[in-house]
């Protein structure tokens, strides 16, 4: 737990080489203090009566040194199971860059991915390389708490090197990550836990080459080998030999024990660029279990095929594009279920003149998936498979049409979309499900420039039967921009309607009205001063400027069956300083 404690900052070095005194001191940033007031009547609070928050972002240059520090604050109360506080030291010089302190950094998805480490980094980028090194702790340790057991986790270091070159039409890259927890890091822990220290070696290789003119070949391959306890120490025992062929390298340079296993990841893709058509083919296959504990998560046990095509026709007013793939899991038949996807989505966009515009999209999306029951020798299950289907159909079309000149616009627009889903077994005793939802908009908007007036009318329809039972909700909306004092203070007003039905019986009618209003003001500069001893000036520039906002929102709903009416009440308000 902790409270009105949630705190960043942030440095950076950048630009070394042209230190100098005439580049003078610069400074820039924001300051934004904001609060929220909330008050309910028929329900309890859904939310605290009264928050605030203090952000500030400043970017001071000290004659051609840049430090950026961002702070937050907070009063609300908010849990972390892993320390939030973060400091971060960026010093770049041309083309080398260190991170220090907090942060993260990034190789691909299967070593490397993003992570926030605490330690030291490298990146060095000189012409057509790139090398990038770093060294840290990925996870702090948390003491076992039998209130929240699954939080306990050990200290986990790591350290990670990519080494890279790109020369055009063609470039080569390696990464490798090694990490591991320390079991000692947590002084208690009980026997009946199921989070144990890990280790793991994950390591990638990529190519790319541009074959010709109008073929691009990419692929990537990735090894990981994980150990789920890192604390059994019997690595001759049994199930614990080196394993033969393409993992035969890694593990020779991992060290291993019974719990140890290992994994791969094959990415491949061809992309075909001709004036009018595109095509792109893609395959990838993750391994099951396949884990980099530099990463927060990896969707394995997953091979996709995919097919995109894409063409323009008459001069870009009509273009066709297609999405199609093949997707299935349980690679290792480990599962007693196996899910097979199929994945077709079509958009057709017809732009025929300046003010007329179509656009079609369809999706189809079909799953199967075949259950096979455990063998168990005291029962006999009649039942040798089961063949589920689940296939969604989504069909959206828009048609807006727009006019009017610099002055004045004005546009239209209809929406609707339909989607259809419906799940059935081979079991002849099970009846099949049909849902439909549907979706529909209709919109004007109309626009003065020179009077910064805005007016938006609209009337929404949705209606969905799921299992027999239909939902319906129907209502208008009006929205209203003006700008005041030369545009200084936009005032917006708004106010929406829905009237829901679940049945045929009124569900609750809702309301929302809202109202808000800025207004942004010049501040003045700082003067200039000179240096001692010379006739240069140092100003600290930037336009000042002060920003106040507030916005109000209320909400209301009618009681239905059980559930009491209710309102709402929530005020936002905030200041900005910008220099």
């Amino acid at each position: 737990m902790m409270r009105g404690n949630m705190a960043k900052a942030q440095y950076s070095l950048d630009a070394v080489s042209q230190v100098g005194f005439k580049k003078g001191i610069h400074a820039g940033g924001t300051f934004n203090l904001s609060s929220v007031a909330y008050t309910a009547s028929g329900i309890p609070a859904r939310r605290n009566p009264f928050d605030w928050f203090a952000t500030a972002s400043i970017d001071l240059n000290l004659f051609g040194i840049s430090a950026p520090f961002t702070f937050s604050y907070t009063n609300a109360q908010l849990n972390y199971s892993q320390p939030f506080n973060r400091i971060k030291i960026i010093p770049q010089y041309k083309w080398v860059k260190l991170h220090l302190g907090t942060g993260n950094m990034n190789f691909n998805e299967y070593t490397l991915a993003n992570h926030v480490f605490s330690g030291y980094g490298i990146e060095l980028t000189p012409r057509q390389f790139r090398l990038m090194a770093m060294t840290g702790t990925l996870q702090s340790a948390v003491p076992y708490n039998a209130q929240n057991p699954s939080a306990m986790a050990y200290k986990r270091r790591a350290t990670g090197l990519l080494a890279a070159i790109d020369k055009g039409k063609w470039a080569v890259e390696l990464s490798a990550l090694q990490a591991k927890d320390d079991p000692t890091s947590v002084p208690v822990i009980p026997p009946t836990t199921t989070v144990f220290p890990q280790s793991n070696i994950a390591t990638s290789v990529k190519g790319r080459v541009q074959v010709t003119r109008w073929l691009n070949l990419d692929a990537t391959y990735a090894m990981s080998a994980l150990t789920a306890d890192n604390r059994d120490s019997a690595s001759g025992k049994e199930g614990s030999a080196n394993p033969t062929g393409r993992y035969g390298l890694l593990a020779s340079l991992y060290p291993k024990n019974t719990s140890t296993s290992y994994f791969d990841a094959i990415d491949v893709s061809a992309g075909f660029m001709f004036k009018r058509l595109n095509l792109q083919l893609k395959y990838s296959r993750v391994a099951p279990g396949y884990t980099s504990l530099g990463a927060y998560y990896t969707n394995n046990d997953m091979e996709n095929i995919t097919v995109a095509p894409a063409v323009s026709l008459l001069q870009g007013k009509i273009n066709l594009s297609a999405n199609a793939g093949l997707q299935r899991n349980n690679l290792d038949q480990s599962k007693n279920a196996t899910n097979r996807r199929v994945v077709a989505a079509g958009n057709m966009a017809i732009n025929p003149s300046p003010h007329w515009s179509f656009n079609t999209a369809y999706s189809n999306f079909t799953m199967h998936t075949r259950v096979r029951p455990q063998s168990d020798p005291f029962y006999v299950n009649g039942l040798d498979s089961l063949n589920f289907y689940q296939i969604n159909n989504t069909l959206t079309q828009m048609v807006m049409y727009n006019w009017g000149d610099k002055t004045v616009r004005k546009s239209i627009l209809l929406t609707v979309s339909r989607q259809q889903s419906q799940d059935q077994t081979s079991d002849t005793s099970s009846l099949a499900h049909n849902n439909t939802f549907l979706t529909s908009n209709a919109g004007y908007t109309y626009l003065q420039v020179a009077r910064a007036l805005s007016v938006s009318a609209g009337f929404n329809y949705y209606t969905n039967k799921v299992q027999g039972m239909q939902t319906n909700f129907i209502g208008p909306s009006l929205t209203i921009t003006k700008g005041f004092l030369h545009k200084q203070l936009p005032v917006n007003a708004g106010v929406t309607y829905n009237a829901t039905t679940i049945g045929g019986r009124s569900a609750g009618n809702v309301l929302n009205a809202r109202l808000g209003a800025s207004c942004s003001l010049p501040a003045p500069t700082a003067p200039a001063t000179a240096t001692a001893g010379t006739k240069e000036k140092h100003t600290i520039t930037g336009k000042a400027r002060h920003t106040f906002n507030c916005n109000v929102q209320f909400t209301s709903r009618g009681a239905y069956a059980a559930n009491p009416a209710y309102k709402e009440w929530t005020i936002n308000t905030g200041y900005v300083l910008s220099f």
